[in-house]
């Protein structure tokens, strides 16, 4: 009867976590006939090169420390948390570092094309690249606790706001890619605030930005071996992209690429 119980638990367990990551993209999906007639295929590829360098530096945030985090829940019991709380604030640290030299990488290549919503673009992108470290954090947490239904709940509830959110910035304010870029900082934003209670308060899990040297080396010498890999599959994914950029393919034709590369 128990090992009846365990396995359907892992496998509600595995349907939640196979399922979760794909609900955004199946919204976005739905959502196309009232946000398309009011979007230009400028829109499109602009936002497409926007998100190829978001997860670059998405990547290079979390230098590896997934595997700090789990290795860490495995071996040190209730001690775990201390560990979780300085990868934490070390993700942290360099989601600020990131911040600058995302503005700067986006002043030298899209200035441009951003025109007067860069000086919009770059604090909304800073907001969401110091909250990402929680979404790793949160995943984590849930997963190895095995909490599928409350993370699925909570996701569930953040994802139907962002979509909704979607619609009135592209639809009805009109904001073009704007609205896009405005629903990806307001999921980082709405995630923190509905699971802060639990991991803040109750599990006594955040960002501790002092901590030792010992602790950064030995940080850094298991993770930092996973980011040339992590960062490869991004850049496979994004670098077609950025190609097209560099070699001043115009940004209607990126729109169409973009857009169709999104629903393959």
């Amino acid at each position: 009867m128990q090992l009846e119980l365990a396995n359907k638990k892992l496998f509600l367990d595995t349907l939640v976590y196979m399922i979760l990551p794909k609900l955004s993209l199946i919204a976005s999906f739905l959502i196309l006939p009232w946000i398309s007639p009011f979007l230009t295929l400028d829109d499109y590829g602009i936002y497409g090169l926007l998100i190829s360098y978001i997860s670059i530096f998405q990547v290079l945030i979390g230098l590896g420390q997934v595997i700090i985090l789990q290795n860490s829940f495995f071996t040190l019991g209730n001690k775990y948390k201390l560990v979780w709380r300085r990868s934490y604030g070390l993700m942290v640290i360099v989601s600020l570092i990131c911040c600058i030299l995302f503005a700067f990488v986006l002043w030298f290549s899209m200035s441009e094309r951003l025109g007067g919503n860069f000086s919009l673009i770059i604090p909304l992108v800073c907001i969401y690249f110091v909250l990402s470290p929680f979404e790793s954090i949160l995943i984590n947490f849930y997963s190895l606790k095995e909490l599928s239904f409350p993370y699925a709940l909570g996701m569930g509830i953040v994802g139907v706001i962002t979509t909704v959110i979607t619609i009135l910035t592209i639809r009805f304010l009109k904001m073009g890619y704007m609205g896009w870029v405005i629903s990806l900082t307001s999921t980082a934003v709405l995630t923190q605030i509905y699971f802060f209670k639990n991991l803040y308060l109750n599990e006594k899990i955040y960002p501790q930005l002092w901590f030792k040297k010992r602790f950064l080396y030995r940080s850094l010498k298991i993770g930092l071996p996973l980011s040339p890999h992590q960062l490869s599959l991004y850049i496979l994914g994004v670098s077609d992209r950025l190609l097209l950029e560099y070699y001043k393919i115009p940004i209607s034709q990126l729109g169409y690429y973009s857009q169709g590369y999104s629903i393959g």
